[in-house]
């Protein structure tokens, strides 16, 4: 996990003009252990080693980020609507609160049928929540999988229209993606800060 988040940040300072993570001091393992406790949930095993190499990114008044926006759109699935959530990472506080708030949300019901599924995905409230936007969607890891999935995936959970996605099959991989989506020049920066993937 050192040596991804040191190459992604190598990558986004490659960008023109460069960005920046601006991630937070690393967590300890007793407060990565009390959110467990609070969610009632063991954390997958990268999440832990992204914590304790960093605990998110850092942020003004808990909202906005330090750094830059350093979650792309995504693209899943063609058309409008087939990009995944963007922002930044979640601090550890955060993501128990949002984790939390997510699961008392009636619109993820674990008998969702008006959602749409892509990938090795189903309909509960197990998630992790990873990362904030000005939005309601947000990537998670998801620890509930469909047959075919990985414990411990990224997903996208989108709303208006109402979608559920696969990005990635663990959150090392995620990074992965990301490193190389920045090298490869596949991200383009908007007016907002926020950047997507390119078609």
């Amino acid at each position: 996990m050192q040596d991804l988040l040191s190459e992604l940040e190598a990558a986004l300072q490659s960008q023109t003009p460069p960005l920046t993570a601006a991630f937070a001091d690393p967590a300890n393992e007793d407060a990565i252990r009390e959110a467990e406790n609070e969610l009632m949930i063991a954390f997958p095993e990268d999440l832990r080693a992204f914590l304790l190499r960093a605990d998110g990114q850092q942020s003004k008044d808990g909202i906005y980020p330090v750094g830059n926006l350093i979650v792309p759109r995504i693209r899943f699935a063609a058309g409008e609507f087939g990009l995944s959530a963007w922002g930044h990472f979640l601090r550890l506080e955060k993501i128990v609160e949002h984790s939390q708030y997510h699961r008392e949300l009636e619109e993820f019901e674990d008998d969702d049928d008006d959602r749409e599924y892509i990938g090795p995905v189903t309909a509960h409230h197990k998630h992790i929540i990873i990362t904030e936007a000005d939005d309601p969607v947000s990537l998670a890891l998801d620890l509930q999988p469909a047959e075919g999935g990985h414990v411990g995936q990224v997903v996208t959970i989108n709303d208006q229209p109402d979608c559920t996605a696969c990005l990635a099959p663990s959150l090392s991989s995620f990074l992965r993606m990301l490193i190389d989506g920045y090298r490869g020049g596949r991200y383009t920066q908007e007016e907002d800060g926020t950047l997507t993937e390119t078609d």
